[in-house]
């Protein structure tokens, strides 16, 4: 991922649903430090400071996963948590628990934001 853009292989990956929030800062995380071992290039490893939209890039073996979260500025998903073995997923998802719209108008956004006809429907 550069500068909050996501590619695989080298393209840019088409990502109409994701909203990205310019208020929040991109600072590194500690927790993101496990790609240093899964780097396509080897640099100099002590000063590779990934961070929340500047990563990479990394080789995902084979059954191993990259779990991206659509709501990329709050979600703590494999950037943070690292590769996700195929022997450890179970299961598909089969209901939308909880749907907020981050685009909600203030002041009553608590209100405004929840989507109500989203949860608890099947995802697409």
């Amino acid at each position: 991922m550069e500068g909050g853009v996501l590619y695989r292989n080298g393209v840019e990956v088409e990502e109409p649903y994701v909203r990205r929030d310019p208020r929040r800062p991109d600072a590194g995380d500690i927790r993101m430090q496990w790609q240093r071992e899964y780097l396509v290039r080897d640099p100099d490893r002590n000063e590779y400071g990934p961070t929340r939209d500047n990563w990479g890039p990394l080789v995902v073996p084979r059954e191993r996963y990259f779990m991206l979260g659509d709501n990329r500025d709050d979600s703590l998903d494999s950037r943070y948590w690292g590769l996700v073995e195929r022997a450890k997923m179970r299961g598909k998802p089969f209901f939308i628990y909880f749907s907020y719209d981050r685009d909600a108008l203030e002041p009553f956004r608590v209100l405004t934001a929840m989507r109500p006809g989203r949860i608890g429907s099947r995802p697409d």
